[in-house]
């Protein structure tokens, strides 16, 4: 199902056509507490559920959540931050019938966490912006100072909704994002707080979706799932599709060997290595499976025969004959191409290189700052100087990180929020700009396959984390659990 990305504005107004067309905001909130309560009672080992609750919409969520699970096994406390007389109607409404165990806070030593607590937090919805301050201030501190796992209703409170701005805010384990995620989510400092990110549906008509424009596109795992090339029962290797890798120095060779073994395992069914002469010593280091040639100069496109796509960056320094190599081969190498490491500070220097290309940039932002001056926490505006980049120059941008965006000519932005904490290690974008070719390769066009890849590699990271934790992962790690992440989605 293809996610819109709203701000926490438009989703306001989606809401109100929806209450003007006669939908009940009373059993919106029914829905939303019904289905959160149902994710609790199905999690394991859940004895206690603490809800922070607020005055405000996203409290009568919490409250309602609270409701349904008077009767089952989790010990639920109500703690409430406001007098009900400042409380939204809604809320004031459920606060009355509510027949469990309710705590008014006065301070914040009336919070009481304990070890095998599991804490909801309803403070805040989507309509808050500033800071949050005294009390409000020292219970979100508090809840983080726990350690308890730690869950949101829509967002975690004191982040913006619509820029993503935050100073003291809830940091959950899960947000659950009603109906469609928050633009705020992925800006400036949002994606430190939401942790992972869990839809809950509650009876707005996607119609009524429909009659807004989306900021975004929020990659999922059904869009994965359409992506994935099908290839026919007598295929043979050069169908699979030829891959060309390129080394030019032994210190970086192992980068080239990353992207090589990434793209054999999304399905290319060869990768021919290209490399110089100062590599031809630890020629040893390569896979088996790779077939090893030497980088005829004389004629570039004899080295590329009958190969499908390539990739350049990984394994390549930045000295001027490096540069020469690189403007050379894509002036005469017409052919899909991911462009990564190296790679791009050549080209960045000519930009022009890229008229006519089939291209794929991977920078992180480090290495973007090459092409745009962007901000440290990214904005709206630079997504919007993303985007006319991509115009401009008829490229496919994935901008790497902790969220990763994609950028296509006149296309909206997709983002994709898979991927774990341990992914920051040397050599997983290798793996990436191996992914990405391995799928040009068989035939998939550059924005699918830079969707496909980075939807991909970010679901093996998060199951090779599971097994072998985010610390101990390593780029290599990644490429042996390519396979699962292909299983859970064919």
């Amino acid at each position: 199902m293809t996610l819109e990305i709203l701000s926490a504005k438009q989703m306001k107004e989606v809401e109100q056509k929806a209450y003007d067309a006669g939908a009940s905001s009373k059993t919106f909130m029914q829905e939303v507490g019904d289905n959160i309560a149902q994710y609790f009672l199905q999690m394991p080992a859940v004895e206690t559920l603490h809800i922070l609750v607020g005055k405000g919409n996203n409290g009568g969520d919490g409250v309602v959540v609270a409701k349904n699970l008077l009767d089952s096994t989790i010990d639920v406390v109500i703690y409430h931050l406001y007098p009900i007389e400042e409380c939204s109607p809604l809320l004031q409404e459920h606060l009355k019938s509510f027949e469990g165990k309710l705590i008014h806070v006065k301070t914040k030593d009336d919070l009481q966490f304990e070890a095998h607590t599991v804490i909801l937090d309803a403070l805040l919805g989507t309509g808050f912006s500033g800071e949050v301050t005294g009390l409000l201030k020292e219970v979100i501190e508090k809840a983080n100072a726990s350690k308890c796992p730690m869950y949101a209703i829509d967002i975690p409170s004191g982040v913006d909704g619509n820029s993503g701005d935050a100073t003291v805010a809830i940091r959950a384990d899960c947000t659950f994002f009603l109906s469609r995620p928050k633009m705020g989510f992925f800006l400036k400092r949002g994606f430190e707080f939401v942790g992972k990110l869990y839809p809950i549906e509650f009876g707005l008509e996607k119609r009524y979706i429909e009659l807004v424009k989306p900021l975004g596109f929020f990659l999922t795992k059904e869009d994965l799932q359409a992506l994935l090339p099908h290839p026919k029962r007598t295929q043979h290797k050069y169908e699979a599709g030829l891959v060309c890798a390129l080394a030019t120095h032994f210190e970086m060779l192992g980068a080239s060997i990353l992207a090589s073994l990434a793209a054999f395992r999304v399905g290319a069914g060869y990768v021919r290595f290209l490399y110089t002469k100062p590599v031809e010593p630890h020629l040893s280091a390569l896979p088996v499976e790779c077939v090893k040639a030497h980088l005829e100069k004389e004629d570039i496109l004899q080295n590329y025969k009958k190969a499908k796509s390539y990739f350049l960056g990984p394994g390549l320094p930045l000295d001027p004959k490096t540069k020469e190599l690189v403007f050379e081969i894509l002036k005469k190498v017409d052919l899909p191409v991911v462009i990564d490491g190296g790679a791009l500070t050549h080209v960045s220097q000519d930009l022009s290189i890229l008229k006519g290309r089939s291209a794929v940039l991977t920078p992180h932002r480090g290495e973007m700052a090459h092409f745009l001056q962007l901000n440290k926490e990214l904005e709206e505006q630079d997504l919007q100087k993303c985007q006319a980049f991509v115009d401009k120059h008829h490229v496919t941008l994935v901008l790497k990180g902790a969220p990763t965006y994609i950028f296509h000519p006149h296309e909206t932005v997709v983002i994709s929020a898979f991927g774990d904490l341990g992914m920051a290690t040397a050599g997983v974008g290798d793996v990436l700009t191996g992914m990405i070719c391995g799928l040009l390769a068989q035939g998939l066009d550059p924005f699918s396959a830079a969707k496909l890849g980075v939807g991909l590699h970010g679901l093996a990271g998060e199951i090779a984390a599971e097994d072998l934790t985010s610390s101990s992962l390593i780029a290599s790690d990644l490429i042996e659990y390519i396979s699962e992440a292909l299983t859970i989605l064919d």
